[in-house]
């Protein structure tokens, strides 16, 4: 069955000082106007990231997706697959044997 290779951004800010302090958003369908900081370092509006700084960690990571054609992601489906074909091998075996 074709399958479709399916690509999202996200984008992952921390702090430098304060481990436990971050947030993530996808890159897709987000946009920040003008104004807009992430713990008080602005939010350039050309490129959605954070102005380089001192105090903040960036990092872009690149999720990818594989998914049929009615955008059921193959892997997800597959491992459900695998599972429910050995709990129907199991009951059959109890059945023969």
């Amino acid at each position: 069955m074709p399958q479709k290779k399916v690509e999202t951004e996200r984008v992952s800010v921390s702090s430098k000082t304060s481990p436990k302090s971050s947030v993530s958003w996808s890159r897709q369908g987000v946009y920040f106007g003008s104004g807009v900081s992430v713990m008080g370092v602005p939010i350039s509006p050309t490129t959605q990231l954070p102005i380089p700084n001192d105090e903040l960690e960036t990092q872009i990571v690149t999720w990818v997706d594989f998914q049929f054609e009615n955008g059921i992601s193959v892997l997800p489906f597959l491992k459900t697959s695998f599972k429910n074909t050995n709990e129907i091998i199991d009951l059959l075996k109890k059945e023969i044997l």
